[in-house]
């Protein structure tokens, strides 16, 4: 944010009266995380960035009280033999996705597939596949297929 810091977001989120919500902290500065600090302005955690997926999921349960469950079988099912075959993309291309992957932008990962894809239609399938990693949020696996059309 340009114009105010996380700790005046959530001085603001309070004055508004939205004294239960819970505000959970998110920065790349870990100097900031201060037990002093997280009660002076009454958030109730602090993360680090980049932020692990089981960080932001114990903190999502613990602060929303949400329960997960996990699918006996995926959603989508990605071949693993498909990832090692895919297409390989211009090394510019696979660096805005890992770029986009490592800050989790997962609607700007799903808008920069479909642009290459709708572009450049000998991509279409290595988007597809990245498609379907992303939208199962299997970005650790995306990640490696992505290192891997940087190597080969």
């Amino acid at each position: 944010m340009d114009d105010m810091n996380g700790w005046e977001v959530a001085t603001k989120i309070r004055a508004l009266g939205w004294i239960s919500t819970p505000i959970v902290m998110v920065s790349a500065n870990a100097f900031e995380n201060d037990p002093e600090l997280l009660e002076q302005f009454r958030c109730q955690a602090f993360l680090v960035k980049p932020v692990s997926d089981s960080q932001l999921l114990l903190a999502l349960e613990k602060f929303l009280g949400i329960e997960w469950k996990e699918s006996e079988k995926p959603l989508i099912d990605v071949n693993p033999a498909a990832l090692h075959s895919l297409t390989k993309l211009p090394d510019h291309v696979v660096a805005d996705l890992l770029k986009m992957l490592r800050i989790g932008h997962v609607r700007g990962l799903l808008s920069l597939l479909d642009d290459i894809s709708s572009s450049n239609p000998d991509y279409s399938s290595s988007c597809a596949q990245f498609r379907q990693l992303v939208m199962r949020f299997d970005l650790e696996k995306m990640e490696i297929a992505l290192q891997q059309q940087m190597e080969g």
